[in-house]
């Protein structure tokens, strides 16, 4: 898939809860779940294409501010205004975690590919990485100087990279504990990470509207996009890695960018702000919200 269709339609519109949603993920094995989270607390699960809500889960006692499938779809996760996490089965409706230890609240988390470990960033400007088994905080990184946006492991598992409102990317060694290295090209917050699936190269997007693209074996800037009309909500690597794609207010942009940073594509979405991506059967899937409201194209 190089570039996006042209055609582009929503699957579903429909209410996700009785209060507004404040954030949405899509499984990213399978793309057709979807988990979102509310100011009331709740987490309420979905199968793309029906508008009924197929499980709500035990409510949190804050507003979920960042809500993860596991790769296998088995567990979700969520992180709360109070700075909590929780980890739910599915299959069972179960917790299984009940982690704290963020002073703020989390703003993203992501599971490790094959190991029982998550990762969280917060609005109190820390990284963790939790231990599912143990239950507990295993490492702490502090660096960032303002919150923490997204955070993502690394493919193979060895660093997590986390983007921040103070302009940079880390990348930590999970197993030492300290940050490798710091990117900090961009002028504005960065919003999102994504490691490219089988090469040593990562993407960030920025509010400042450019997705760059990074050698993490040299830890250098290796291409940049043109600016584009709003900032980069969400960017992720197509199946062959060959191409990146970029989320933004209203818009989808596709580039090629070895040796240098080329638009490919653009296809113009009416869906606000971009809550998570995937890629489905060959085509692109997108979820926002508005209010309560909760739109799959």
């Amino acid at each position: 898939m190089s570039t996006l269709a042209k055609r582009t339609w929503k699957l579903q519109e429909f209410v996700g809860h009785g209060s507004a949603v404040t954030c949405a993920a899509l499984g990213q094995k399978s793309g057709r779940v979807m988990a979102t989270g509310g100011e009331d607390g709740k987490v309420n699960m979905w199968h793309i294409g029906s508008p009924n809500c197929i499980m709500t889960l035990s409510p949190l006692t804050s507003a979920v501010e960042a809500v993860h499938f596991n790769p296998s779809e088995e567990f979700v996760c969520a992180g709360s205004r109070s700075g909590a996490l929780r980890i739910w089965n599915l299959a069972e409706a179960k917790v299984i975690r009940q982690l704290s230890g963020h002073k703020a609240a989390v703003r993203s988390v992501d599971f490790h590919s094959y190991g029982e470990f998550v990762t969280s960033g917060s609005d109190d400007h820390k990284v963790r990485m939790w231990d599912i088994r143990r239950k507990g905080c295993i490492f702490t990184y502090k660096g960032h100087v303002d919150r923490v946006n997204a955070v993502q492991f690394s493919p193979d598992g060895r660093w997590i990279g986390s983007v921040s409102d103070d302009k940079t990317c880390k990348l930590w060694d999970i197993t030492a504990g300290k940050m490798l290295h710091e990117l900090k090209d961009h002028n504005s917050a960065v919003n999102c990470i994504t490691f490219h699936p089988r090469e040593l190269l990562l993407a960030t997007g920025s509010s400042d509207r450019t997705t760059r693209i990074y050698d993490v074996e040299q830890f250098k800037l290796v291409s940049c996009s043109p600016l584009e009309g709003n900032g980069i909500q969400k960017a992720m690597f197509s199946e062959s890695g060959e191409h990146i794609y970029t989320a933004s207010q209203d818009m989808f942009k596709s580039y090629s960018y070895d040796p240098i940073c080329q638009h490919l594509d653009t296809v113009i979405v009416k869906w606000g702000k971009p809550a998570d991506v995937t890629i489905s059967m060959e085509k692109l899937m997108g979820c926002s919200f508005f209010q309560n409201i909760v739109s799959v194209h």
